[in-house]
């Protein structure tokens, strides 16, 4: 099964490794899913890991927040998103997560992004919560 992430997912599982999202990442660590990232989200979890507040919490300096995105790197399916052309009127700085999704013709978007979550009738974006339900990960 194929699913993207959004960049909320990746923070709070590294925060918390112990939550819902932390269970999430180790369950692709051990290859029961396949996580399909994009360039753009890859960055994008960068740059939110390098925000003060996050950084705090964490404590991790700069050369772990790159070796996290190459260990990302190597865990994840890395799909080219320039040939997407989708638009999303209600917040354009997550065009590249949708992008994402349709690139790699996933079959979720896990997000607790309540403007991502919208687009439920349109996309299979659903919570954390509800993917975890549906698919028995305990």
């Amino acid at each position: 099964m194929k699913i993207v992430l959004d960049t909320n997912i990746f923070i709070s599982g590294i925060i918390n490794p112990k939550s819902k999202a932390g269970q999430i990442l180790h369950e692709c660590k051990k290859n029961a899913l396949e996580i399909v990232v994009s360039h753009e989200l890859l960055e994008e979890v960068k740059k939110v890991l390098n925000y003060p507040k996050i950084t705090k919490i964490i404590k991790w300096d700069q050369t772990k927040i790159n070796e996290y995105i190459e260990y990302l790197s190597f865990f994840t399916s890395i799909v080219d998103i320039s040939g997407v052309d989708y638009h999303f009127d209600q917040d354009p700085n997550d065009n590249h997560i949708i992008a994402t999704y349709l690139a790699a013709n996933c079959n979720y978007l896990v997000t607790g992004d309540k403007a991502l979550l919208t687009l439920n009738d349109e996309f299979n974006v659903i919570t954390l919560e509800e993917f975890i339900r549906k698919h028995c990960l305990h």
